[in-house]
């Protein structure tokens, strides 16, 4: 029984190598030109050539970002066989191609980084801008526009930006974004600043609650012939309320009287009191 052999890649030996004649050729390098041993591995890696198309992918920092830049525009190369950060609007512009959603705050080629006495191009960069950079570009958030021959001209001219920076987000002091042109000039007149997610959906509910508070009023029928007729011809009786009222008693002698045996009494004593009074004056006389 036969095993097919697959010779291990370069990513995993990389941990088992002993990188100190690598160290040592760097700074040696780096003091001979008078450069820091990183910018050294940096130049080496951009003119390394990658037989991966998406071995860019693997790679971090400047290295991810040339590969990435040169997957999206094709082979580039300035003076010198070095990357041409400096140069690359007007490289794009000559192209016909529109870099779009490039990262926020992140400096653009060409662009001078005032606390540098020097330009040192795409090294310019610093680490957390390398990191953003180079993940739009694996994310593929970066990507590029071909324009027709005949429009090329507003490129180079200046008179349409060749790359377009990302949307502003929504706490973001900028109410636009950043658009750069073929002549090095940068202003903020790109996409508009995202909505807030809270305001937006805030809205909504606002919008929803008055649609709720819509009434509708819906007249009534009119009576039909047959109710008017069964109210015409039915009588009106008046209630009769007597048996509401309880009959009058009284309690005398300690039995009780109804309203007949009351009256009886009371005729009784109206007799005896003008009995009492006749009386009363034959005395006096």
């Amino acid at each position: 029984m036969s095993f097919l052999y697959t010779p291990p890649s370069f990513y995993t030996f990389i941990g088992f190598m002993d990188f100190t004649q690598l160290d040592y050729m760097l700074e040696r390098m780096a003091s001979r030109y008078k450069v820091d041993a990183q910018e050294v591995l940096d130049k080496w890696l951009e003119k390394r050539e990658v037989r991966d198309p998406e071995g860019w992918r693997l790679l971090e920092g400047i290295p991810c970002i040339v590969g990435g830049l040169t997957a999206l525009l094709g082979t580039l190369e300035g003076r010198g066989g070095n990357f041409p950060w400096k140069t690359l609007p007007t490289v794009l512009a000559r192209r016909g191609c529109i870099l779009k959603n490039y990262p926020e705050d992140v400096l653009m080629p060409g662009e001078r980084r005032s606390t540098l006495a020097k330009s040192k191009g795409i090294h310019d960069l610093t680490i957390h801008e390398r990191f953003k950079l180079a993940n739009a570009l694996k994310n593929d958030a970066l990507t590029v526009k071909s324009v027709a021959t005949d429009a090329r001209k507003s490129l180079t001219t200046s008179r349409v930006p060749v790359i377009v920076g990302e949307a502003p987000i929504a706490n973001s002091l900028h109410t636009r974004g950043r658009r750069g042109f073929a002549n090095g000039r940068i202003d903020r007149f790109g996409l508009t600043r995202l909505a807030n997610a809270s305001s937006s959906k805030s809205g909504a509910t606002s919008s929803n609650r008055r649609r709720l508070r819509v009434f509708v009023e819906v007249p009534l029928a009119p009576p039909s012939w047959r109710l008017k007729a069964i109210q015409q011809r039915s009588p009106v009786i008046e209630p009769d309320h007597s048996d509401l009222v309880p009959e009058i008693t009284t309690i005398k002698d300690g039995t009780i009287h109804d309203e007949d045996t009351v009256s009886n009494a009371t005729t009784e004593d109206e007799g005896e009191i003008d009995e009492l009074f006749s009386s009363q004056l034959q005395e006096q006389t």
